[in-house]
């Protein structure tokens, strides 16, 4: 199931965009022989996500994702968690072929590396476009942190501090 893209002009001299995006849609229980296993489990999962993060950084310059997560109350799940990806090219058609391409390699990216989410692309151009916008702002603030290089295998190594995971409590 191919989802909605929108392609818009950007400007005459960088060409078209194409944006689409993935939703997640659930989340599995894990199996009960990971549950049992909670270090080990969070190790594997925390190297999955840098394998994924790794992955989006061998992306084209001329491809970006972003995730959002939104709020809204006015929605029967309230909370909505989605990738979006845009592509840029020369022309309408090579920007359209592109996010067509993109598509279905960010979906199983996204499933290989996150097996107990559900994601499915977003095939309506109204959900679409309320996920590049979903609200108007009335006032922007802008925050940032720099950092020279942020090592990611940093991540790799558990803490030392237990989350419970489905009602699991300290052994």
């Amino acid at each position: 199931m191919s989802g909605a893209k929108l392609v818009k002009k950007i400007s005459p001299q960088e060409g078209y965009s194409a944006t689409l995006a993935v939703r997640l849609q659930g989340l599995r229980l894990s199996p009960l022989e990971e549950r049992h296993q909670y270090e080990g489990f969070l190790r594997q999962l925390l190297a999955r996500q840098v394998d994924f993060i790794h992955a989006l950084h061998e992306l084209p310059p001329a491809q970006a994702i972003e995730v959002r997560y939104i709020h809204d109350s006015r929605h029967a799940k309230g909370l909505t968690v989605a990738l979006l990806a845009r592509v840029t090219a020369a022309t309408k058609a090579a920007a359209r072929r592109q996010a067509e391409e993109l598509e279905p390699y960010l979906l199983h990216l996204l499933r290989v590396n996150n097996y107990l989410h559900e994601f499915s692309p977003v095939t309506a151009m109204e959900d679409l476009r309320y996920l590049i916008a979903p609200f108007r702002f009335r006032y922007l603030a802008e925050i940032r942190r720099r950092e020279d290089l942020v090592d990611l295998e940093s991540f790799r190594a558990p803490g030392s501090k237990f989350v419970p995971w489905q009602g699991d409590r300290r052994p």
